[in-house]
């Protein structure tokens, strides 16, 4: 009888810690009470030099449990450009503190006219949760479009989600751009 307990207080033991394993992880992704400002800067990949005007649109998502699955919702995006030095500034204070619970870390996109567009973090989680006492979170690496056949940036249209389109005026207006140059190019 010893042996039947003590295998069932080890199983418990084990699932338990496995369950613990996945919330902790889970709790990283989401925004948790952190506070500050996202600053980033973007350059081009090849020389390294500050990228003046680039879009970048930061979007939160948070989860949503149902029986079988989790559902991710949109929740809000704050859209902005970067300076002459490349540098930029997502002031998300007034989102996080409003924000439902299991909201996660935004998502970044950064475009450019002639480059290929950036999505994702450009920090670890753990900078990212400490991100009011980093003067810069991280750096964006965009690569020139330069060299690349016009079907490769005809699929350069980076992707939109959830976001409504008046939360990225700016966004959109490049992407017009982009598709303007090449319907007048003569690339293969």
């Amino acid at each position: 009888m010893n042996k039947i307990v003590l295998t069932f207080v080890l199983t418990v033991f084990v699932t338990m810690s496995c369950a613990m394993a996945v919330v902790d992880r889970e709790k990283e992704v989401y925004l948790q009470g952190t506070a500050g400002p996202y600053r980033g800067r973007v350059v081009d990949a090849r020389t390294k030099e500050p990228i003046r005007g680039a879009v970048v649109v930061a979007a939160w998502y948070y989860d949503v449990y149902a029986v079988v699955q989790t559902n991710e919702q949109f929740y809000d995006a704050i859209e902005v450009l970067t300076d002459d030095r490349g540098h930029f500034v997502v002031d998300a204070s007034e989102i996080e503190r409003r924000a439902p619970s299991r909201t996660k870390f935004p998502v970044f996109t950064v475009f450019k006219l002639g480059y290929a567009y950036y999505r994702g973090w450009f920090g670890s989680l753990e900078d990212m949760a400490r991100r009011k006492s980093k003067a810069l979170l991280g750096v964006v690496e965009l690569e020139p479009n330069a060299g690349r056949g016009r079907t490769a940036r005809l699929r350069n249209s980076p992707p939109h989600g959830d976001v409504p389109p008046e939360k990225m005026p700016n966004l959109l207006g490049a992407e017009r751009e982009e598709l303007e140059a090449l319907q007048h190019e003569r690339l293969p």
